[in-house]
Formats: C-alpha cells, sequence, structure tokens
C-alpha cells in the first residue's frame, strides 16, 4: 500500500476525520524528511501529496434493501450465537458504534430500562447512546441467554472478552453469504446517512458519532439526494408551515 492509499484508507475506511489524517501526513512528511536528510532516500516522496485532494468520495453505506436483508438474516436464528450476532448487528447498525466501542462495551454499560448504552470513544471520552427498542429487544434477549459472570458485555464459551477482529471476520463471512459487502465502519456509515434522511439533524448526529467536530459528520450530508431534500422540504417548508394554520 503506498502512502496516497494509507491516506485514503484512514480517512474512508476508519472515518478519521481530514483533521487527524492531516496530522498523520505531517508525521509521515517529517520522517522522509528526516531520511532524505540522513542519505536514507534521494529525495522526500511526500512533496507532492496533499490531504486536500485526498478525501473526494462520498460516504456511502448499504441501500434500503440490503439493510432489511441484513435485518430479516440476522434475527432469524434461536441460537445464543445466533441471538448474539443478531444484538451486534442491531446496535452497529443502530447506534453507529465504531467496532472498538462495541467490543468495550460491558454489561455495567447497558441501560435496558432507558435503552442507553454508555460508550467510551476516542480518548476515553465517555457518551450516552439512545438504542431503538429493535435494538433494546435484540440485547435483552442476549443478556437472558448470556450465562457469563463476566462484565466484559460479548464474551466466549470461556468468558473471555472477544476480539474485534472476531467480529470483523464473522461480519465478512455472514455478508458474503448475503451478497452484501459488509464491514463495522460500513454498518456506522449506513447509520449516519440513515439518521439524516431519517430527520436528524447534522448536531445530533455528531454527539451521537463521538466526533470532536463536525468535520466528518458533514460528509455524510453528501450522500442525501434531492429525494431526500424533497421529503425535508415537505416537512419543513417556510410558506406551507406559515399558511396550513388557515387552510
Amino acid at each position: 500500500m503506498n502512502i496516497r492509499e494509507f491516506l485514503v484508507y484512514i480517512g474512508e475506511q476508519r472515518g478519521l476525520d481530514i483533521a487527524t489524517v492531516q496530522r498523520h501526513l505531517v508525521s509521515i512528511k517529517a520522517f522522509f524528511n528526516w531520511a532524505c536528510e540522513e542519505g536514507f532516500v534521494v529525495y522526500p516522496p511526500m512533496s507532492g501529496v496533499r490531504v486536500g485532494g485526498l478525501i473526494k468520495k462520498v460516504v456511502r453505506g448499504l441501500s434500503e434493501d440490503e439493510v432489511r436483508k441484513l435485518l430479516e438474516a440476522v434475527k432469524a436464528g434461536s441460537s445464543m450465537v445466533e441471538v448474539r450476532n443478531c444484538a451486534i448487528v442491531y446496535i452497529l447498525l443502530d447506534c453507529g458504534l465504531r467496532i472498538s466501542e462495541l467490543m468495550n462495551l460491558k454489561v455495567s454499560d447497558v441501560n435496558l430500562e432507558r435503552g442507553v448504552l454508555r460508550v467510551r470513544g476516542k480518548g476515553y471520552k465517555e457518551r450516552l447512546v439512545r438504542m431503538g427498542f429493535s435494538t433494546q429487544k435484540a440485547l435483552w434477549k442476549y443478556m437472558l441467554m448470556r450465562e457469563s459472570a463476566a462484565d466484559w458485555l460479548w464474551v466466549n464459551g470461556e468468558g473471555n472478552k472477544h476480539h474485534k477482529s472476531f467480529v470483523q471476520h464473522w461480519l465478512k463471512v455472514f455478508g458474503k453469504r448475503l451478497g452484501i459487502r459488509l464491514h463495522a465502519h460500513l454498518l456506522r456509515h449506513t447509520f449516519a446517512i440513515s439518521f439524516l434522511r431519517n430527520g436528524g439533524n447534522v448536531f445530533a448526529l455528531q454527539a451521537a458519532l463521538g466526533h470532536s467536530s463536525l468535520e466528518m459528520t458533514r460528509r455524510y450530508c453528501q450522500a442525501l439526494g434531492f429525494e431526500d431534500v424533497f421529503k425535508a422540504h415537505e416537512i419543513a417548508s417556510p410558506v406551507d408551515n406559515v399558511l396550513k394554520e388557515k387552510r
């Protein structure tokens, strides 16, 4: 993987904002400048690489049909493993958690009475995230079947915490079976786009995703099209809302 591909990867797949990608670029440039000064390389290979032109792709999520297909497939099983996997997909898709945030959840972080998760994000910053009713039910069902006394929410048969690679691998395999390209960050993208499409605003989305700035959050707005604006305008039309009282 070359440097440009690496920077695109951490921006697109890892979901880092442009400011963070910029910091990575500065560090890599400093390293290669040092290598050039010490005679390890002939010239700095980073001179033509700029962050501004790296992250251009519009963030895409799953289509509505793909989401429906995925949800139908994961809720079909009844074993503890299948119920657990269903809860994982529901949380990723309904709450937009990063894979690391998902795997660091503890039983003590779950408040099923309120339908809220306490999530530890980047820099150990905590935030509260709401679950939809279907997700609450899926997690409640898993926790009823879960036999471990460990505080980690996602554990194997020996009571040890699952590693994030376990979920990443399972999603990849399950996605192939359904004919859907599937990974945890794609579900996070899908959550963000659906949140905006269903009437959520960018400031609430920023808080839900745990973004430190609006830079990354704004990128999800680019995925919205005319039909989304059309539906929003039906609700928010300034003239219609003023005159509707006279109808």
